[in-house]
């Protein structure tokens, strides 16, 4: 009798969800990170090599983009880079899906859209970005935030880089009936144990 509440036990503990963040590999490449916890949110994240205005409705406002402050955009690259780290994509930037260097990966997070430059076709971008160096030969990963500009038609010349597009993942929380059951299932065992001693 034990031994059947000890499995009840362990099967409802393993069928509670897990929040590690995994990696996303599709042909020997990464192609993003799965449920990485940021702030308490869980994300999927994909790299994306397009353009802004193709992954962001226009990328011409704030609310386009997954985050619209520094500290929200770096810290969004500093768990993506935690996740990464160790990994051998940290190792070799280029097992990166759209990324092309072999030495340095660049990842962006966009949070702000500025203003034309000097009124002409480019634009200043707001971005965090993990500086994903190859290991051996180059100084450790970084992550900064800082202005770079884009041709205002596709923001796209990352030059070796990738977006990295944040999609936060609506948790279904286990509903209050899935703990009640579980412990009258624990509850009616132990009765039934005293009546048999």
């Amino acid at each position: 009798m034990i031994r059947k509440m000890l499995a009840l036990v362990a099967l409802f503990a393993l069928s509670l969800p897990s929040n590690a963040a995994t990696l996303d590999v599709q042909g020997g490449q990464l192609v993003g990170v799965n449920d990485l916890d940021l702030n308490g949110s869980l994300y999927n994240v994909t790299f994306r090599a397009s353009t802004c205005i193709a992954i962001w409705s226009g990328c011409d406002a704030d609310a386009d983009l997954d985050f619209q402050t520094s500290a929200d955009a770096l810290a969004a690259v500093n768990a993506l880079a935690a996740a990464i780290d160790g990994s051998s994509y940290d190792d070799s930037p280029v097992l990166i899906a759209g990324i092309t260097e072999t030495f340095l990966g660049r990842i962006f997070v966009p949070y702000e859209v500025g203003n034309t430059i000097n009124g002409g076709p480019r634009r200043f971008l707001q971005v965090a970005r993990l500086l994903n160096f190859q290991t051996g030969n180059f100084p450790a990963d970084q992550t900064d935030t800082g202005a770079t500009n884009f041709s205002d038609n596709d923001y796209g010349s990352l030059g070796g880089g990738v977006w990295a597009q944040y999609d936060e993942i609506t948790t279904v929380p286990v509903p209050a009936a899935v703990w009640l059951f579980g412990s009258a299932m624990l509850g009616l065992m132990g009765m039934a144990r005293r009546k048999k001693a």
